[in-house]
């Protein structure tokens, strides 16, 4: 049986619940099945070139939630949200402004303080004993607006210093018009990249990433709706760009990464797309190529049973789209802000785990047919 044939037959959908290390699958639309790793492994998984030869995320390990050691209150990450298998470190759009020196940051960023943040040495510290606590493997973001060269030194210092890091993630949303704008006021702008400068760094980047390192690198790939808008267009044309140069030299990838948001309209989206829920075919576009979802959430204003309810459909509905090889990933895990608008997307807040947070350890745990217990 190959990948295609099994995801016709199962409507595949992964969820973890990151005890035993437990892989479900969703059978026809049935609430899913518990497959371990030796039973996942009996499929027919899509042929890795010889090109595509490190190993990629494993499903099986947990969901992936972003982490700003900076911002975090570390004694509010309690109780542990058991099915957290990997940790997104300095992501996002800070993650695009965040630098491992200050002799890293351009020079013209560096009289604006606001615009830039140097990682220090206790929050590297904090994510070691987080990871001496429980079981996880962290992801870093690349931040392509460094040099590689910076960003390579970087990475060698977390491995020295005992950091498991499982994928390196080349850059972040890079396919938002602020990014082919060139808006230098927007957070992460510091020039003008286009699909083509990405390209360019997908050659660069990569295979010097390869020479020193045997860590997956995952490249950025856009999620967008099924609408007919610019945004959507601009976001299509994006991915077929990447998909034709993954297929001329499948070297310069393991894997792509996915965003994507639903939930109430709002202005000043900042990921530029009208929030819906609706829409996931995107992920279908690059076939068998593994995919790691590293954000998506669901936005409300109120922590009201529907709307939690709502984000509940939104993560299955996300999770229905993907592969059995893919491994899915929510938002934030801790918000220091207690604006709902902001701990929405929140597992953890200044008063410890939020309604979010409450309802996403339910989710895991209304898994039918799980069996809870020790790793």
């Amino acid at each position: 049986m190959n990948i295609k044939t099994a995801s016709a037959m199962l409507s595949p959908l992964i969820l973890t619940t990151g005890l035993l290390g437990l892989l479900a699958v969703f059978v026809s639309g049935a609430w899913p099945q518990i497959l371990t790793a030796d039973e996942l492994s009996a499929y027919d998984l899509p042929p890795t070139p010889a090109a595509r030869s490190l190993p990629v995320l494993n499903p099986a390990k947990g969901i992936i939630v972003n982490l700003r050691p900076a911002y975090t209150d570390f004694s509010k990450l309690q109780p542990w949200i058991e099915g957290i298998g990997y940790i997104r470190v300095w992501g996002g759009s800070r993650g695009m402004a965040t630098y491992p020196a200050l002799e890293s940051v351009p020079p013209a960023l560096r009289p604006q303080r606001t615009r830039f943040n140097v990682i220090r040495d206790e929050e590297i510290e904090q994510l070691l004993r987080l990871q001496r606590e429980h079981p996880i493997e962290f992801i870093y973001l690349l931040n392509i607006n460094d040099s590689v060269k910076s960003q390579k030194a970087f990475v060698q210092q977390l491995l020295d210093a005992g950091l498991n890091i499982a994928m390196l993630e080349l850059g972040n949303e890079i396919y938002l018009r602020k990014f082919s704008d060139g808006d230098i006021k927007g957070l992460g702008v510091t020039r003008r990249i286009t699909i083509e400068d990405y390209i360019g760094i997908m050659r660069d980047w990569v295979p010097e990433l390869r020479r020193h390192f045997r860590i997956p690198v995952y490249v950025c790939a856009a999620g967008h709706g099924p609408e007919a808008r610019p945004a959507d267009e601009e976001r299509r044309r994006w991915n077929l760009r990447i998909k034709t140069e993954l297929e001329r030299d499948p070297t310069l990838a393991d894997g792509v990464t996915f965003h994507r948001y639903g939930g109430e309209e709002r202005t000043g989206n900042p990921h530029e797309e009208t929030i819906s829920n609706k829409g996931f075919a995107f992920t279908q576009t690059f076939g068998d190529w593994p995919i790691a979802v590293t954000e998506s959430g669901y936005q409300f204003s109120d922590p009201t049973p529907e709307n939690l309810e709502r984000a509940a459909e939104f993560w299955t509905a996300f999770l229905r789209a993907l592969k059995p090889t893919d491994v899915f990933g929510i938002h934030v895990m801790y918000n220091r802000s207690d604006a709902v608008s902001d701990s929405s997307f929140g597992l953890y807040g200044s008063k410890g785990i939020t309604p979010t947070g409450e309802r996403f350890a339910r989710w895991l745990r209304e898994l039918p047919n799980s069996t809870r217990g020790d790793r």
